[in-house]
């Protein structure tokens, strides 16, 4: 994906950036709370979560708005996961 000011359809890049969010979240939940993908569904279908684990997801969250903010901001690629 070639930067957002080098791009010729910014919305585009944003909309990529933006899809590209909720993947990015769910890999890092999975690898910061050593959870398995059935595991993450699980735990998204209502299985309770530790005060620990809210916390934990709560700061990926936000960082990874954060990064994505800063790629749009920025005009770069989507930050990894």
């Amino acid at each position: 994906m070639s930067p957002l000011h080098a791009s010729t359809n910014p919305l585009q890049h944003i909309h990529q950036l933006l899809t590209a969010l909720p993947l990015a979240v769910k890999t890092r939940v999975c690898q910061e709370c050593n959870w398995s993908l059935p595991t993450y569904y699980r735990k998204v279908k209502g299985a309770g979560l530790s005060n620990a684990e809210k916390e934990k997801i709560i700061c990926i969250l936000f960082d990874q708005l954060r990064q994505t903010w800063q790629c749009c901001k920025h005009g770069d690629n989507p930050p990894q996961a």
